[in-house]
């Protein structure tokens, strides 16, 4: 028989110990409310964390006295309280395994380890650091929950019901025990055996016999119910070392014609980055932007966009224990230039042998440029002598040594380019450079020598002759000693 229910899957447990009653910590004292124009203000900073934190006013962390909820990378938003000569805040740390969707632990260290006690004077603004979850916990591979969780996809064309020996379960925080086909059920159970346990589809019962002996205390079992049997997906400790990386903080995004320039912060260990783009606020409807990110980079343009669109972007980063959830989300909107770009500051200009190379910083608004030279300092002289560029340098080739060349730079974009920027000017040398490599030798046959004569090359001061017996340079090998004092020819004997 099947059934239909809806299934919410994303649940937190938190784990409180019991404390002696001896050593039972107080409760904090009663603040009242603080005024709406209170200058005296609270930030919790949470920017070297790597995982959420839930910060609350009382060790008993009841949802009333929970104060803020602070991702991983971020700082609170300013909070109005009372001063006081020293308050404790106890935190609560959300724990989402690597590979795992839709679940999280809520971790409570060992009394004293979950709390901070600051001192918070008047009118100011003062600062709380969230302790660090590793400075919390002895061991990364320390299990931080003492319950079981399990996870079970139905890939059936049927209904399912969880039972423990003859009860059913509910699934956390469902509305209904019926799982339906496609849905994914989440459950906290109590460590034990796994043979109590069993998922009833119409009249059928499958036990998970084969799969699991028993569920351990700390670990999450993702299981799969093809209608026919239940099988073993994943077995995984809730530790930290088994939690995906931290998200980034929040992109920054600048605005191009038609394109989005994106930054961010860099994640500590993360070997990689995702970017993740669309035209809703919802990181569901989200589709991922390109190959990763890698190389230590921390930016990158989103192109071919719709100018007035609203874009959302988000990050991902990434190593190889596994992917982040999303950052929080930025969004901009590309636009179209309002003119041709401003003319750029004078290039830099570099001597080479037969060449310059040329350096200019960016003009606002520009996308390409073009640079331009002559013999003279008269730009209606100067030709242009590169293709059009989108980086900011470039190699004017095949110049006459010694002679003085004069170089201007124009910005252009979809509505026009501009003027020429003012002119820099260099002459290129066979000194500023390596020479170039001479033309093909003549070589004469001789009795048991070759004779080899060359044309002398700009600014070289000495000479090497290769020879072998094949037409491959790589395996020629060097003959005798560098040809200097001016020669151009040797005899190649033995």
């Amino acid at each position: 028989m099947k059934h239909s229910a809806v299934l919410t899957g994303l649940f937190a447990l938190v784990l409180v110990s019991c404390p002696n009653p001896a050593e039972s910590p107080k409760r904090a004292e009663t603040v009242d409310p603080p005024g709406p124009n209170s200058a005296t203000k609270i930030v919790f900073d949470n920017t070297r964390g790597t995982c959420p934190v839930l910060v609350y006013d009382d060790y008993r962390r009841e949802p009333a006295h929970k104060i803020a909820e602070v991702p991983e990378g971020t700082a609170s938003n300013e909070i109005p309280w009372q001063p006081s000569g020293s308050y404790p805040f106890y935190f609560s740390y959300i724990i989402s395994l690597n590979g795992v969707d839709d679940f999280s632990v809520s971790y409570v260290p060992d009394t004293g380890r979950d709390q901070v006690a600051v001192r918070i004077d008047a009118d100011t603004k003062t600062k709380i650091v969230i302790t660090g979850l590793d400075e919390t916990i002895a061991d990364p591979d320390a299990l931080l929950s003492r319950n079981s969780y399990i996870a079970i996809q139905n890939t059936s064309s049927y209904s399912f019901q969880l039972y423990r020996d003859h009860s059913w379960i509910m699934p956390d925080k469902a509305a209904s025990a019926v799982v339906n086909a496609g849905e994914r059920a989440l459950y906290t159970v109590s460590p034990g055996a796994a043979s109590p346990y069993s998922i009833l589809s119409g009249a059928e019962t499958r036990s998970f016999d084969g799969t699991a002996a028993a569920f351990e205390a700390g670990h999450f079992y993702q299981f799969y119910f093809d209608g026919n049997a239940i099988s073993l997906g994943s077995e995984i400790p809730v530790t930290a070392a088994n939690m995906r990386p931290p998200a980034p903080g929040t992109p920054v995004l600048t605005a191009g014609n038609r394109e989005l320039t994106v930054r961010w912060e860099p994640v500590e260990k993360a070997s990689a980055y995702e970017v993740w783009t669309g035209t809703s606020s919802n990181s569901a409807e989200a589709v991922k932007y390109g190959a990763d990110i890698t190389g230590g980079l921390t930016q990158t343009a989103i192109t071919g966009l719709v100018n007035g669109t609203a874009y959302y972007v988000w990050i991902k980063a990434k190593n190889s224990t596994g992917t982040s959830g999303f950052s929080p989300v930025a969004s901009a909107a590309p636009v179209a230039p309002a003119g041709p770009p401003l003319a750029p500051a004078a290039p830099v200009v570099t001597p080479g042998n037969r060449e310059l190379a040329v350096h200019w910083t960016a003009a606002e608004g520009a996308e390409l440029y073009e640079v331009w030279a002559g013999t003279s300092n008269n730009s209606a002289n100067a030709v242009k002598r590169v293709a059009d560029t989108a980086e900011l340098s470039a190699v004017i080739t095949g110049l006459v040594n010694g002679t003085a060349y004069y170089v201007w730079i124009k910005a252009k974009n979809t509505i026009g380019t501009s003027g020429l920027s003012p002119a820099a000017s260099a002459a290129p040398s066979a000194l500023a450079g390596p020479p170039y490599a001479p033309a093909k030798p003549a070589v004469s046959p001789g009795n048991g020598q070759l004779f080899v004569s060359w044309q002398a090359v700009e600014g070289a001061e000495s000479y090497e002759v290769w020879t072998g017996t094949s037409g491959n340079s790589a395996e020629a090998a060097k003959y005798g000693a560098d040809i200097t004092g001016g020669l151009t020819q040797t005899a190649i004997t033995g």
